[in-house]
């Protein structure tokens, strides 16, 4: 009797209990092995592919690519499992109670057999009865969550998310464009930074044969990635954008990067960076223009935070009560709302410390 495995939708992060199925990678009737990815779906802030849970040859689509908002622990598909020619066939263990309970539901061995040799069909949802009424555009548990707070309806609004579904950031801009001028950020912070010790730091990098030059564009991606870690509820993952000043039509997408050295970070840079696609937690724009202090990028739909850095300049600061010259940095931060005015001012806080205490980063 042919072993069948359920491919279940897992459990991205504590927070998250729906995902999109952006698409399959694999048809049925492909072979697959153990740990090949075989299905791409998407959350709020990425998109993850899920790997096989055996190896066989997937038998049964149950949920379509395209399909918004399905639960944790949802049958995606199933596999038929196979063994290779010198081992039985085993599921792993985590699927062997599925595959038990799929062969339960199973009348007879007959019916089964003839159903896994019979082509898959994809089951299509009816369409509503005259009255019935149509339900909003797919949204993300969080935005409904927020959007029930504040009273705002979702039937109209538009989604920015994978097939029209609306995100947290769609709502906090709809928020936003009620409250603000012109539907501009409400939330707009600004600081100033003594950056005498991170260039200090960063040119001793550079005379060192073994390190190399660390862009500075390197040190604040990193110190963005980590102050979003320690101030945001973002503890599975953290998407930082950056536009370069090099390439600023060509943005790229790093995610977690508090997590690698400035090092490796820096080579990950100067190779070839990931497109800036899909939702991010922050667009960090580093502009380096004479005469320039600060400015402020646009904040785009997908993002939840824009943050401006200007280059360090020569100015005076003030250390140990005194004034002295020394290097100063401009720092600019947009929010999407003003119920992140909070959240935005201790990330501010947090980008500031870490470049007036840059040994914290580079330990």
């Amino acid at each position: 009797m042919a072993t069948l495995i359920e491919i279940r939708m897992p459990e991205p992060a504590p927070d998250i209990d729906e995902v999109d199925v952006v698409a399959w990678l694999v048809e049925p009737g492909a072979e697959v092995e153990q740990g090949d990815p075989i299905l791409e779906v998407e959350t709020e802030k990425s998109t993850l592919e899920i790997e096989a849970p055996a190896r066989g040859t997937l038998a049964e689509i149950v949920v379509q690519a395209g399909a918004l908002g399905v639960a944790v622990g949802t049958v995606l598909g199933r596999i038929e499992a196979s063994a290779s020619p010198t081992e039985d066939v085993e599921a792993p263990e985590e699927n062997q109670a599925a595959a038990a309970a799929c062969e339960e539901d199973t009348p007879d061995a007959p019916k089964a057999e003839a159903e896994t040799q019979a082509p898959p069909t994809a089951s299509v949802p009816e369409a509503p009865g005259p009255g019935a009424s149509v339900p909003p555009a797919g949204s993300t548990a969080l935005a409904r969550r927020i959007a029930e707070r504040s009273g705002l309806s979702l039937r109209d609004l538009p989604g920015t998310g994978a097939h029209g579904r609306i995100l947290r950031t769609d709502v906090e801009r709809q928020l936003a464009g009620a409250t603000g001028a012109g539907g501009a950020p409400p939330v707009r912070l600004e600081a100033d930074c003594d950056a005498g010790d991170l260039v200090a730091i960063l040119g001793e990098f550079a005379e060192d044969a073994e390190v190399g030059a660390i862009p500075l564009e390197t040190f604040l991606l990193r110190a963005a990635s980590a102050g979003l870690r320690a101030v945001s509820d973002a503890s599975e993952r953290v998407s930082v954008c950056l536009a370069r000043a090099d390439a600023p039509d060509r943005p790229c997408r790093v995610e977690d990067a508090d997590l690698r050295g400035l090092a490796s970070l820096a080579q990950e840079l100067r190779q070839d960076p990931s497109e800036a696609t899909g939702e991010i937690d922050l667009l960090l724009e580093h502009l380096d223009v004479e005469g320039i202090d600060r400015h402020w990028p646009a904040l785009p739909q997908r993002a939840r935070f824009s943050v401006g850095v200007a280059a360090p300049r020569p100015r005076a600061v003030i250390r140990d009560g005194q004034v002295q010259a020394g290097q100063g940095l401009g720092l600019t931060l947009y929010a999407a709302s003003e119920s992140q005015a909070l959240e935005a001012a201790r990330l501010l806080a947090h980008l500031r410390r870490l470049i007036e205490n840059p040994l914290e980063m580079t330990l």
